[in-house]
């Protein structure tokens, strides 16, 4: 297992990872990531916002194609 730095383009900051000896991601360590959904409480909270708002934080992480609340790290 090893400890990785990974950015998170929703916090903007790096955010750190345990992965196995593939370089596969075990657990992440976020304050905001909910293990039990593997979703990120900050997209979750975005999509209470409305279209616009969807639309406005989709366009700022680059990812118009996803529409989830699935943290990107996973």
């Amino acid at each position: 297992m090893a400890i990785t730095s990974v950015h998170c383009k929703v916090l903007g900051t790096d955010v750190p990872c345990v992965t196995d000896l593939e370089g596969t991601v075990t657990q992440i360590v976020c304050a905001l990531y909910d293990p039990a959904s593997g979703r990120c409480r900050v997209k979750n909270a975005s999509l209470a916002g409305g279209p616009l708002s969807q639309l406005l934080e989709h366009v700022a992480e680059g990812t118009l194609a996803s529409h989830g609340t699935r943290c990107d790290l996973r």
